[in-house]
């Protein structure tokens, strides 16, 4: 079990420091937090905790908090963090489809904070022996990394767009909370470019086939998706796509308190 005043001290620590930060610097509150995240890193000695005994689910809740005050004031929609109850479904069923299997690689395409990364790694009963994130989002990266250095987790992180090539292994678990909209890049070698029916294409639905792309044959997809996925006359094309790409085991709809706004509902 994560203590509490572990929490609630680190958590402490981070606020002040990134307030701080924020006022000399004139930074904002997410980029305060990356700094004083870092700052926790190379000097543990100033957290007023001992950081090398602190559980690393103890230390990705501190983070969290930080993270959730910072986008209060105002964050897009798809760089909303992943709720905790979402991500730690995401961690059992991870566990549950492993089984006993030792060696397997983790990746999340849009890795955002980390915080479904983290968080499925903490609750792993095998930990991966690879893992893996890519971003285009240099602040929510920056947080990554220092979330990660802070939990003691070996990740690769990569700051690019996910939508295009990307340099990473495929992997056995393919975790993501997929962003929502629509794509103005180049789409041209996706198969569902044209799926939505609009001038330009859904992000999530290209999502869904680079998810497919970078998972191993034999692999797993666990993404969360949008409540209203396929709820229309448009998604014909990509219901035909996952039929004849992969299976879809599970599909669990979330509840609406989940999320900060109901417009953000997702399913697993």
């Amino acid at each position: 079990m994560h203590s509490t005043t572990d929490v609630e001290t680190m958590f402490n620590w981070l606020d002040q420091e990134a307030l701080q930060l924020e006022k000399k610097r004139e930074l904002s509150y997410l980029e305060g937090l990356a700094l004083a995240a870092e700052r926790a890193f190379h000097e543990p000695s100033q957290t007023l905790i001992d950081l090398e005994r602190t559980e690393p689910e103890s230390i990705r809740r501190a983070l969290q908090l930080g993270i959730l005050k910072g986008m209060k004031s105002g964050v897009q929609p798809h760089h909303a963090m992943t709720p905790d109850g979402v991500s730690l479904l995401i961690a059992m069923l991870c566990n549950l489809w492993l089984g006993e299997q030792k060696e397997w690689q983790l990746f999340d395409p849009a890795v955002g904070t980390s915080n479904l990364l983290t968080a499925v790694m903490n609750q792993a009963i095998h930990k991966p022996v690879q893992a893996s994130g890519v971003d285009a989002d240099e602040t929510l990266l920056q947080l990554s990394v220092a979330s990660a250095n802070l939990q003691r987790h070996e990740i690769a992180f990569s700051h690019q767009d996910a939508l295009k090539p990307m340099y990473v292994n495929q992997a056995d678990v393919l975790i993501c909370d997929l962003p929502v909209g629509y794509y103005p890049g180049d789409a041209a070698a996706y198969q569902l470019k044209d799926a939505s029916g609009e001038r330009l294409p859904y992000a999530h639905h290209l999502f869904i086939e680079q998810s497919l792309r970078y998972t191993k044959a034999n692999g797993h997809l666990f993404l969360v998706v949008p409540n209203t996925l396929f709820e229309t006359d448009k998604d014909t094309k990509l219901r035909e796509f996952i039929h004849q790409e992969a299976i879809i085991h599970s599909f669990f709809n979330s509840r609406t308190i989940y999320f900060y706004r109901k417009n953000l509902v997702k399913v697993s």
